[in-house]
């Protein structure tokens, strides 16, 4: 699982204002040595227990993700950045991506709370 989203200014300088993203994309790889995901697949977040996000994960063709030739398999998805915060925030995140369970470290959603720290969310004010 990778996340990122762009913002105008300048993360190093504390004093820049940083503009605000709608979007997190994540990037979801598979390298297991054959295919899993037939076609885009269910995605869903929870929180703490309770839903944050659901949508769905879209499979890339290899020629999208330079894959052609192997069976890595990667897809892609759009969340919110108010969802995307609310996963930095949590206690316990679980990832369905399809029939597959995640269970984030306490770690990764450190991490995550810092990435989202990055970019003030809408009507907030800057962090």
């Amino acid at each position: 699982m990778v996340p990122h989203f762009t913002v105008a200014g300048n993360g190093h300088d504390s004093n820049s204002k940083l503009g605000e993203p709608s979007l997190v994309v994540v990037d979801f790889a598979s390298y297991a040595d054959r295919k899993i995901f037939p076609e885009n697949i269910k995605l869903e977040i929870r929180c703490d227990g309770v839903p944050a996000f659901s949508g769905n994960a879209l499979l890339l063709t290899p020629q999208e993700s330079g894959s052609e030739g192997s069976t890595a398999q990667f897809l892609e998805a759009q969340i919110p950045i108010q969802q995307f915060a609310k996963m930095g925030s949590a206690r316990e995140v679980k990832i369905n991506l399809g029939n597959k369970v995640f269970q984030l470290s306490p770690e990764d959603i450190k991490a995550l709370r810092a990435m989202s720290d990055y970019a003030p969310l809408p009507h907030s004010s800057v962090r």
